[in-house]
């Protein structure tokens, strides 16, 4: 399966990226991890070389550059990483544990990692262990910028980072993006871009990539979207959208007999739905697709009269268009007031 990224702004792939990493969610921590075989255990949760090496991989997988790791002893691995996204990245802080007393990161360790993070002003701290936090721990956390990812969720990301195939979309300062993502060595991910030397809308867009597409469907992003909604559940019909409640840019009123009687802030309008601009389409679209014009206005309303058209219902998720820096500002500030920069699952 590949994804289609149909590019709007540069940096906005990197952050479209996060979001699908983070639908990939871990099992809980109190679920254990157990080998038949002292064989059977991987290098990486007992070698201090080859555990350096992925986690500073894992971390890699979130947008975050390598700036520098220490081993404060034998058992901890201390890493400085960086986000440059604009607006929300920064100065990440890991904390690395192999192999440890009794397979348990108690709260006192945490509580010393939480003050370290805030203490140099870091973003955010990220605790990773070949081992699992006790209950105390975990609850200490609760309100703190600080992820803590287990055994059991450090195997299960490493194995279900989920979508790696990518194809890009792009025209206008094309050229740029694809600068920004080899700076970034593609995310980990399998880039390619479909250039369009004139603007061949949504729809031609799709026919011109859909030849390198290998398997029967895939998912096409707008990427002009910021979102955290889960892809799996577009999985399960071709040639559906993703279907958003849709919002107002307004403040509302509640009136009865031509009085007042409620204020209320923007919000959604409850069951009336919007393009989300997601699809998962099946790969002989290809067939109906125009060489130039809008995939929502030619294709979609034929599929519609069809009754070939699906659609996904989302609710309560970030969903946002970007149009402006006014876009990414209030974009910004929702995904850290509402935690949605919490890419890790602690539980």
């Amino acid at each position: 399966m590949g994804l289609f990224v149909i590019s709007g702004i540069a940096f906005l792939v990197g952050i479209i990226l996060i979001v699908l990493l983070k639908n990939a969610a871990p099992p809980a921590p109190q679920d254990q991890l157990r080998f038949e075989n002292s064989v059977d255990i991987p290098k990486f949760l007992i070698d201090q070389d080859t555990f350096e090496e992925k986690c500073v991989e894992f971390l890699s997988k979130f947008n975050l550059e390598h700036k520098h790791s220490v081993w404060a002893n034998n058992s901890e691995l201390e890493i400085a990483m960086i986000d440059e996204t604009p607006v929300v990245g920064g100065v990440y802080l890991a904390l690395c544990i192999i192999d440890p007393p009794n397979n348990i990161v108690d709260a006192m360790k945490v509580k010393g990692f939480v003050d370290t993070v805030k203490g140099e002003g870091a973003a955010k701290g990220i605790l990773i262990t070949t081992g699992y936090f006790d209950d105390k721990a975990i609850n200490l956390v609760e309100e703190e910028p600080i992820e803590l990812v287990n055994v059991v969720s450090f195997l299960s990301y490493l194995k279900k980072f989920g979508i790696k195939d990518i194809i890009i979309c792009s025209g206008y300062k094309g050229k740029k993006i694809e600068n920004y993502i080899k700076k970034k060595k593609n995310f980990g991910c399998n880039i390619e871009y479909s250039v369009e030397t004139s603007p061949l809308g949504t729809g031609g867009a799709i026919k011109k990539a859909i030849k390198n597409i290998v398997g029967d469907s895939f998912i096409v992003l707008n990427g002009d979207i910021i979102t955290n909604i889960n892809l799996k559940k577009m999985m399960v019909k071709t040639n559906s959208i993703a279907a958003i409640e849709l919002r107002t840019n307004y403040g509302t009123m509640k009136i009865k007999n031509n009085k007042i009687l409620q204020f209320n802030e923007k919000t959604d309008v409850k069951d009336t739905w919007m393009n989300g601009g997601i699809y998962h389409l099946n790969t002989d679209i290809a067939k109906i697709l125009p060489v130039k014009g809008s995939i929502e206005g030619i294709v979609f309303p034929k599929l519609a009269k069809k009754n070939s058209l699906n659609t996904v219902k989302f609710k309560n998720v970030l969903w946002r268009s970007i149009d402006s820096h006014k876009d990414v500002e209030t974009c910004s500030k929702e995904m850290v007031q509402k935690k949605y920069m919490k890419f890790i699952s602690k539980r």
